[in-house]
């Protein structure tokens, strides 16, 4: 059991120090705070046609949700491809199966929560421009769940994203692309209907 958790935690660990939005203070709140923020505010801002007075919670769920799934994602693209970069692909291929498992596990929890921290900053921020009133205890339990669904989504791409560039020459492009096309694919940049049939079936 203890090298379970130790194993769980090695992970965590790597993850914590490896992603570049953790490295200090001010990205932590530049990345969890503030471009979730302004992110939601601007989907809302789309989805109300300009009038934030017109929006509901549902709207700013589904902001939030796209905040999440998005950091989520880039995020955990962006760990697969720092292995690359910092050497220790090999190590992971060379690793002992249960040990390797664990300590993706102890990784994709810090991303995981990375994704759901930039939905709640996404809903705390709307809800301080007092764009949306804060739900009931049921709406509260409904928001956490979707939330945590999205960030899980957005593991599940971007472990799809990082492995893909992890066969590029450029393990960035990728990673890069996925960072800038969600938030347009998502309907956070552009109103959905307002895409070309093939990006709007996307």
């Amino acid at each position: 059991m203890r090298d379970l958790v130790a194993n769980v935690q090695a992970g965590a660990l790597i993850a914590w120090r490896t992603l570049p939005e953790l490295g200090s203070p001010t990205l932590v709140v530049v990345r969890l705070v503030l471009v979730p923020g302004f992110t939601a505010l601007f989907y809302l801002a789309i989805a109300s046609r300009g009038d934030l007075g017109d929006a509901s919670f549902g709207d700013a769920l589904a902001a939030a949700c796209v905040a999440a799934g998005v950091a989520a994602a880039v995020s955990c693209a962006t760990l697969l491809s720092f292995d690359r970069f910092e050497g220790t692909t090999e190590q992971w291929a060379l690793a002992d199966r249960r040990a390797a498992s664990l300590v993706s596990i102890g990784r994709n929890a810090v991303v995981l929560a990375l994704g759901f921290c930039s939905g709640v900053s996404s809903i705390l921020a709307l809800a301080a421009f007092r764009a949306v009133d804060l739900p009931d205890d049921g709406g509260a339990g409904l928001a956490v769940a979707c939330l945590l669904v999205a960030s899980l989504s957005g593991v599940g791409l971007g472990l799809f994203v990082g492995v893909v560039s992890a066969t590029m020459r450029d393990s960035l492009l990728l990673v890069n692309l996925t960072e800038l096309g969600l938030p347009v694919l998502s309907g956070a940049a552009a109103a959905i209907t307002s895409l070309p049939a093939p990006a709007f079936w996307l």
